[in-house]
């Protein structure tokens, strides 16, 4: 769904291109975290699902992000 005009595009993804997607995206994470760690910057990976509460007042503190 395009977030300015509402109209609808089906995207199809076959086996090979999903798998190629996630291992992209995965390098980048892990490219990322590398870069923050050689930097002495906390870096830390949660859903877009999750609640801001939750992510606030448990993920980051369990994770020592957050105080």
């Amino acid at each position: 769904v395009d977030c300015e005009s509402g109209g609808l595009q089906e995207v199809t993804f076959g086996r090979y291109r999903l798998s190629a997607y996630q291992r992209t995206v995965q390098n980048f994470c892990q490219r990322l975290r590398e870069f923050c760690q050689a930097r002495g910057v906390n870096f830390f990976v949660t859903s877009s699902a999750t609640p801001l509460e939750e992510l606030l007042l448990k993920q980051l503190r369990e994770a020592e992000v957050w105080g």
